[in-house]
C-alpha cells in the first residue's frame, strides 16, 4: 500500500495524510479522507469496473483534486461509473451522461451533448436547476 500511495499523483502533504490515517479504524478518521482511502484501497486491487454513488460528499476541494486525480491516473485501465448530483464534477469527470429520473432513463448520450444540447425538457430543466419537470 505504501509504494502504490507513493506512486499517485498527489500532492506531498496528501500522501502523508493518507499513510498516517491507513492504519487507523475507521472511526478515528474523518470522513472525507476515509472516502479518499476507500477509494484508494478499492483502486489497489486494479479493477477493470469501479462504481461510486456520491463518493466525493463532504470532500474539500484540496481534497476532491487530489482524489479526482488519482482517478484519472487509472483511466486507462478503469471504467468509472460514477452516481452523483454533482453537475459540475459530472461534466469534469465523465465521457457519457446516463440521466434518470423515478427510475427511468431519460438521456443516455456524450456528455458535451448533454450539457449543450439535451435531448428533452427533463434533462434541460435539470441542467438549468428548474424544478419544473419534477
Amino acid at each position: 500500500f505504501d509504494e502504490f500511495v507513493e506512486a499517485l499523483p498527489v500532492s506531498a502533504r496528501n500522501k502523508a495524510q493518507i499513510l498516517s490515517v491507513s492504519e487507523l479504524s475507521p472511526h478515528q478518521v474523518d470522513q472525507p479522507l476515509l472516502q479518499q482511502l476507500a477509494i484508494l484501497r478499492a483502486l489497489l486491487r486494479k479493477p477493470q469496473l469501479l462504481m461510486l454513488d456520491e463518493a466525493f460528499t463532504r470532500m474539500d476541494p484540496v481534497l476532491l483534486k487530489n482524489t479526482e486525480a488519482v482517478l484519472f491516473s487509472q483511466s486507462e485501465s478503469l471504467t468509472l461509473i460514477l452516481a452523483t448530483n454533482d453537475l459540475l464534477q459530472a461534466s469534469r469527470l465523465t465521457d457519457r451522461i446516463l440521466f434518470l429520473l423515478d427510475g427511468r432513463v431519460v438521456e443516455c448520450t456524450p456528455t458535451t451533448r448533454f450539457f449543450t444540447n439535451p435531448k428533452t425538457r427533463q434533462a434541460e430543466s435539470f441542467i438549468a436547476g428548474r424544478d419544473d419537470s419534477f
